[in-house]
């Protein structure tokens, strides 16, 4: 998991998208700035390692890696691999990493600086990387862009993949389906109009694809053909985007309310009331899904019918991985190991100088985190 264009809390698991305006030469009234380029020693500095503190974890440091970034500007997407780390910086640049000895394959900067990008996603050789205006798709051995296609509508969501076809929200409030393959690259499969903007990323549920839009608009479709399954609406839209367990689609809505839905007609499973909008990522694993209360903690809910198992008043975070059957959370600052069970914090170590934290996989996978100065530090599970 984790900040992207509209960060959860924890995978700040993500990125956030560039601000600003680009500062053209002799215009200095213009807000942009890439800011001057940092060394290697000085975005090092930026990520202190305390082995101590993620040794209580369960992680121990295998290396840092320092992708290319333009000036001064943040990490804002990481894709990890088994194979390659790939980065996506706030001035357009696009970075892979050896994941084994963190070395820089290539980098390639795709864009201007005020161009804006939704997301990565990976397909066999091929990254894709979504723009706001265009698909880029960029060969992962070397960085050269093998196509660059524009989108039919301004995209607002990180893309899911299904197959060969990409699947977005725009900020128009239509969900599509783009080709990434043949000739037909980039060019859009289907599309389904809904109400207000898309800017949380789509979630595949076997063969369906689930969205949720601004205004609260729920979305479920067939992800090849794009044939609308069902529709249902919420109070409001959400700020994290939604979860499956490959069954159920999970909303932690800004309606104070976290809701089920099957793809089948749309249908309402259940919907758990709280007192507060809800804005940090909730995660599913094994049955249960976690979803931080504000001014409650950390809730575990049983997936199928929303009954409470617990709640951890120590610790109001996201669930970012599972590290030998202990949840590890991660609230922006301070990370915890959790007891699934009963909901016990069973170690707590402050992280500095960490804006997200990604797993390469759910269960007892390498972590990743990512500084604001641009280190990337990988992690191994103490086994």
């Amino acid at each position: 998991m984790t900040r992207t264009r509209q960060p959860s809390h924890a995978f700040a698991l993500v990125a956030t998208l560039l601000g600003g305006g680009f500062a053209l030469a002799g215009c200095e009234t213009s807000p942009y700035s890439a800011g001057r380029t940092r060394t290697t020693a000085e975005r090092s500095a930026g990520l202190p390692i305390d082995y101590d503190e993620y040794g209580r974890l369960g992680y121990v440091l295998a290396w840092k890696g320092y992708p290319s970034v333009t000036g001064s500007l943040p990490i804002n997407y990481i894709l990890p691999f088994d194979d390659i780390v790939v980065t996506l910086e706030g001035g357009s640049k696009v970075a892979v990493l050896d994941a084994v000895g963190s070395t820089q394959r290539c980098a390639n900067q795709l864009a201007n600086p005020l161009t804006r990008f939704a997301g990565l996603a990976r397909s066999g050789d091929r990254i894709l990387v979504v723009g706001e205006a265009e698909l880029f798709a960029m060969d992962s051995k070397t960085c050269t862009v093998t196509s660059r296609s524009p989108f039919e509508k301004i995209v607002g969501t990180q893309p899911a993949l299904a197959g060969d076809v990409l699947i977005v929200g725009s900020h128009s409030g239509e969900l599509m389906g783009v080709r990434t393959s043949g000739p037909a690259t980039g060019t859009k499969a289907w599309g389904i109009g809904g109400n207000g903007a898309f800017r949380r990323t789509p979630v595949l549920i076997g063969s369906a694809v689930g969205a949720v839009s601004s205004t609260g608009d729920i979305l479920f479709a067939d992800a090849a053909s794009g044939s609308l399954l069902g529709r249902s609406s919420i109070f409001r839209g959400a700020d994290a985007d939604p979860v499956t367990d490959g069954r159920l689609m999970f909303v932690a809505s800004l309606d104070q309310s976290i809701y089920a839905f099957s793809p089948l007609g749309a249908s309402q499973v259940w919907r758990h009331r709280t007192e507060r909008p809800l804005r940090a990522q909730p995660t599913v694993h094994d049955g249960v899904l976690y979803a931080a209360i504000p001014g409650m903690g950390l809730r575990a809910f049983d997936a199928a019918t929303g009954t409470v198992r617990w709640t951890c008043k120590a610790f109001e975070g996201t669930v970012v991985a599972v590290n030998r059957g202990r949840l590890l959370a991660f609230d922006g600052k301070d990370a915890a190991l959790i007891d699934p069970a009963r909901g016990d914090v069973l170690e707590r170590s402050t992280l500095k100088g960490v804006s997200m934290l990604r797993p390469d996989r759910f269960v007892d996978g390498n972590l990743y985190a990512v500084s604001t100065t641009g280190v990337v530090a990988k992690f191994n599970p103490r086994r």
